[in-house]
């Protein structure tokens, strides 16, 4: 399992969408135990980064977006959106 890093922007954004939306953070738990599992979700961009969109109507929160880069150890989230 990879362990997963939020770069500034990440963090900065998902601390704005956890204060705005109710349960965001585990939508986001959720996104970060597929993302550290298996980092081939979403869609190549090429140059090694990725984008997965990751919902959870049960939280009925507005799903994640993430724009992420991985290696055999890590995962490292550069920005997150909901939408």
């Amino acid at each position: 399992m990879r362990t997963v890093r939020l770069e500034h922007q990440a963090s900065q954004s998902l601390d704005h969408c956890k204060a705005k939306f109710g349960r965001f953070d585990e939508v986001y738990q959720g996104l970060e135990w597929l993302l550290a599992r298996n980092p081939l979700q979403g869609f190549d961009l090429g140059g090694n980064l990725r984008v997965c969109f990751q919902t959870a109507q049960w939280a009925q929160t507005p799903g994640i977006l993430a724009v992420f880069s991985h290696t055999a150890n890590e995962v490292v989230i550069y920005d997150l959106k909901a939408i």
